[in-house]
């Protein structure tokens, strides 16, 4: 039943006034519940949210492939020096002595999972990364990211809030 205050939209409404539906429905969707931190740069956090989506749309060649680049954009992006993948994680270990080593050593240890995943043998055939090795690198390159990128600036607040609140206890 309608009321008179209710009134059915016309679709012409929305492209009238410049609003297109489309725009609300799909550009709009909900945070990843594996979300990237705000401290991570913009290109590195739109392919971890690439590679999301494709996971889940179940799209695993795509996804490996969006969080592969993440993690290489990642190392160039941190600037670290290495003829390989392992000398680069060791430089990152190295840049970031505060970080949970442990994390690194994870994030050395996808090499393998993600190369192999990655490339073609010489048969021309390959495997796109199972959901659970899929969801696993995610992790580790979320924890490594936080790592470097949120948890210097987390620990730089605390001193901060702590400098001022023992600042402020010295004048009394």
């Amino acid at each position: 039943m309608h009321h008179a205050e209710d009134k059915l939209i016309d679709s012409e409404d929305f492209y009238e006034k410049g609003k297109i539906l489309d725009e609300y429905f799909f550009y709009h969707h909900p945070s990843s519940p594996f979300s990237v931190d705000p401290e991570v740069p913009t290109k590195i956090k739109d392919l971890i949210d690439e590679a999301d989506g494709c996971k889940k749309q179940n799209f695993l060649v795509g996804a490996s492939g969006a969080l592969r680049k993440a993690i290489y954009e990642f190392l160039l992006e941190q600037k670290v020096e290495g003829g390989n993948y392992e000398e680069k994680i060791k430089a990152l270990k190295a840049k970031h002595p505060k970080a949970q080593e442990e994390i690194f050593d994870a994030l050395a240890g996808v090499q393998s999972l993600a190369s192999d995943a990655l490339h073609e043998d010489e048969l021309g055939s390959w495997e796109p990364w199972k959901s659970k090795d899929f969801d696993y690198v995610m992790q580790v390159a979320k924890a490594a990211m936080y790592e470097v990128y949120t948890a210097p600036k987390k620990s730089k607040d605390w001193l901060l809030k702590i400098n001022s609140m023992k600042d402020g206890n010295k004048k009394k």
